[in-house]
């Protein structure tokens, strides 16, 4: 069984949000923004949490986040995968799990459940599957799964979930991981 201090969540903020028109985890809601809801679901579960940025993006997230928890993009891989190996490398013995600024309708339950996997089974990785397709955010990497994958250079997070030994979790019924890519409406 594994040693659950190993886990630590980090929330991907460093996207261009090009689609949606605005940074997407500095989007308002109640009296936070979404990156920090995103994060609420693991602090629940008393986990570490990072939140993953492009460095010109820091002063944006200043007045929600603690500075100590920001990993900035630091490497030449691209899209998602290039913010969980700069986490990975920030934090290289610790075991990520990858959440999305944007994945507004996650559920406690289904981050949960992920780690309770992680917890029982000795795989790489963990991520819910269907149709041929791997959910690559609720995702936990294992430090020593991302260190063999450095080796194997994946172009992207379903590439690293293909080639690494991936527990697939079946997806809960509900729409929790859609994600807002559309332009916002203020």
């Amino acid at each position: 069984m594994k040693v659950e201090n190993r886990l630590a969540a980090v929330v991907l903020c460093g996207g261009f949000s090009s689609r949606m028109g605005r940074d997407k985890g500095s989007i308002p809601t109640g009296n936070s923004i979404w990156a920090v809801q995103a994060a609420s679901k693991a602090i629940l579960l008393n986990l570490d949490v990072y939140y993953s940025v492009r460095e010109e993006q820091i002063p944006l997230y200043t007045p929600w986040i603690n500075s100590a928890q920001f990993i900035p993009d630091n490497n030449a891989f691209e899209g998602p995968l290039k913010g969980l190996m700069s986490a990975h490398h920030r934090l290289p013995d610790q075991d990520i799990l990858l959440l999305a600024c944007d994945m507004t309708s996650l559920q406690c339950d289904t981050v949960y459940t992920t780690i309770r996997e992680y917890v029982s089974c000795d795989n790489e990785f963990y991520a819910y599957h269907e149709n041929g397709f791997y959910q690559p955010f609720c995702a936990v990497y294992t430090a020593e799964g991302l260190q063999k994958a450095l080796a194997r250079q994946p172009f992207s997070l379903q590439d690293l979930l293909k080639m690494g030994d991936t527990l697939s979790l079946t997806p809960p019924e509900n729409e929790q991981f859609l994600n807002h890519n559309e332009r916002f409406k203020d």
